[in-house]
């Protein structure tokens, strides 16, 4: 399943600085253009108005300067979470070395949600903490269910003005029959209030681990070794993928 989520203002900025500071792949689909392949590169300025795209060796052979006043899509994955676009084309310069894309920076931007992983609901109740602003703030709710690359919960109606659709959280829980807690940073992907509005059910993707971090990257492979495991369903229920 796919599908995207509207980003605040403040979101989305985090979003570009994110993809500017870690140099990520963006991928450019100019609309004109509706059969060529994506044009790939990375961002290398934004002011806040305009953004500069380097393109990588692709993009030589295009007639580039005639992109100029094209509106294009644009994607990009940060945190193996693909974050969408559309932007108009300022000016478009093949006379430097690597060729640019200036942009009309967006006001939005999506969070496209897909899920890879078979997401199992645990038979027994068990909690989950969610933790916001470094520490700032934490709430305790119940799991709905999970996978290898994410989960969701229940938590409490008033945790609505701490969580934002695109920001960093750690969850912390312990799994049924597994002695381990875990620790693990993540990204909230969505939220839905229930019908009552007591609660609260969001989703949290796992976040990839650092190369620095090879305890909470072990953690994770368990995690998903556990969850595969056939000797899981002799204790939960799988509910799909």
């Amino acid at each position: 399943m796919l599908y995207a989520l509207d980003l605040t203002r403040r979101q989305s900025n985090r979003v570009l600085e994110q993809a500017l500071r870690t140099q990520a792949v963006v991928e450019i689909e100019p609309r004109n253009w509706p059969d060529a392949p994506p044009i790939s590169g990375h961002i290398l300025s934004n002011d806040g108005r305009q953004m500069v795209i380097a393109l990588d060796d692709d993009g030589r052979a295009l007639p580039i300067a005639s992109f100029a006043g094209m509106f294009c899509d644009v994607k990009t994955m940060l945190s193996e979470q693909i974050y969408i676009f559309g932007a108009s084309i300022v000016e478009a310069s093949a006379q430097t070395v690597p060729h640019t894309l200036t942009l009309a920076t967006p006001e939005t931007v999506q969070v496209s949600n897909r899920r890879r992983f078979i997401r199992r609901t645990l038979a027994r109740a068990s909690q989950v903490e969610i933790v916001v602003d470094e520490g700032l703030d934490s709430f305790v709710g119940e799991f709905g269910n999970i996978s290898g690359n994410g989960l969701s919960a229940r938590v409490p109606r008033e945790a609505d003005d701490a969580l934002l659709i695109g920001e960093p959280v750690r969850v912390r829980f312990a799994m049924p029959c597994m002695k381990e807690r875990f620790d693990l940073r993540g990204i909230l992907t969505n939220k839905t209030a229930s019908p009552d509005k007591a609660t609260l059910t969001i989703g949290v993707q796992f976040e990839p681990p650092a190369t620095s971090d090879p305890r909470a990257a072990a953690a994770i492979e368990r995690l998903r070794a556990f969850l595969c495991d056939p000797a899981f369903s002799r204790h939960e229920t799988e509910t799909g993928e």
